[in-house]
């Protein structure tokens, strides 16, 4: 039974309302992360990639990328990586699957060698009011 708020009502959450969530609604359609992870992963910069769901303004949510860059790629300008990744992406996803952001990060949230994207989605929150 879900515990009470401070106004005593309760609320039933559901798994729509979970940050690690199977799915990224976008205007539409349902973006699997998996799918988009696959497909990042196969790109040579890229060495880890967990994709979440982040507020959006206009949309609700939109599909970012977090970026761990492979080997030498972490040298390269973060807009440089950023038209890569987009132009790779756009050639191997549909219009609606595609990430609108690429954040760049050396240090992804961890356990048991599991990217923690519930951390990733708090972490990253304020992107949306950027």
């Amino acid at each position: 039974m879900p515990a009470p708020s401070p106004d005593h009502h309760r609320r039933v959450a559901s798994r729509l309302d979970h940050p690690s969530k199977p799915t990224v609604p976008t205007p539409g359609y349902n973006v699997y992360p998996r799918e988009v992870e696959e497909v990042l992963h196969r790109h040579p910069a890229v060495a880890s990639v967990p994709v979440i769901g982040v507020p959006d303004a206009k949309y609700g949510e939109e599909v970012c990328a977090m970026v761990q860059p492979a080997g030498e790629a972490a040298q390269r300008a973060k807009d440089e990586m950023r038209a890569d990744l987009a132009g790779w992406t756009r050639q191997h996803l549909a219009a609606y699957k595609y990430p609108r952001r690429f954040e760049f990060d050396d240090t992804l949230p961890l356990a048991s060698g599991k990217v923690l994207k519930r951390e990733l989605v708090d972490r990253y929150r304020s992107l949306a009011s950027e």
